[in-house]
């Protein structure tokens, strides 16, 4: 009889073991999952922020008015005629109207 509830234990005990270390096998696996999709999103991260300063730097105004006086556009400025740049600060911000800058 005591043979048996040791054998019986020594099983339970077994499979709970294997239990746990399954579960700290599955633990250590996503750890490794989420450090890799880490360095992923770090990565493409960079690649956006060198790929902004390339836009920047291609939208820099005397490159931008020196690539575009090549092409047989015509153009208009996007500002209205009379209009400052601080008005155009306040427009955006929501504390003017546009009407106020423009001459009549």
């Amino acid at each position: 009889m005591m043979f048996t509830k040791l054998l019986v234990l020594i099983v339970l005990v077994t499979a709970i073991a294997a239990t746990l270390l399954g579960l700290r096998h599955h633990q250590l696996e996503m750890m490794h999952r989420s450090a890799a999709l880490h360095r992923e999103m770090d990565l493409s991260r960079q690649k956006m922020w060198q790929l902004q300063a390339y836009i920047a730097e291609q939208l820099e105004p005397g490159h931008l008015e020196e690539s575009l006086s090549h092409l047989p556009l015509e153009l208009e400025p996007v500002v209205a005629p009379g209009t400052t740049p601080d008005l155009l600060a306040e427009v955006a911000m929501g504390r003017g109207s546009a009407e106020e800058g423009a001459t009549p």
